[in-house]
């Protein structure tokens, strides 16, 4: 993708997001829901690390969306260890896809 195309993309998204004002609101509960998803981390971190802990003795996350945030994971971890700069080819295609997806839902919330 070329730094035009990146601009492209972006200019677009933000038309978008001003376009609804319904989203305008939502940064508190994502930050909730990302913040939520940590402290889930957290536990299941310390329940491995606990000295003998047995299989069935590591915490289990209880929220509904947890699966749903597990990107969330993977993008702290490629921050911790510099993947990120490092995409390759496939994975640039997964984020286009990703973009993409967005915009598709967004245009659906707008119709």
């Amino acid at each position: 993708m070329t730094s035009q195309e990146e601009k492209d993309i972006i200019k677009d998204f933000i038309d978008l997001y001003r376009d609804l004002t319904c989203l305008w609101d939502q940064k508190k509960k994502v930050d909730h829901l990302k913040y939520s998803y940590q402290r889930e981390i957290k536990k299941v971190k310390e329940s491995k690390n606990r000295t003998g802990s047995a299989a069935s003795e590591v915490y289990r996350p209880n929220l509904w969306y947890f699966e749903h945030l597990s990107f969330l994971e993977k993008k702290n971890n490629a921050k911790r260890t510099g993947v990120d700069s490092l995409m390759d080819e496939d994975e640039n295609d997964e984020r286009n896809e990703f973009i993409v997806s967005i915009y598709l839902f967004i245009y659906r919330l707008i119709e």
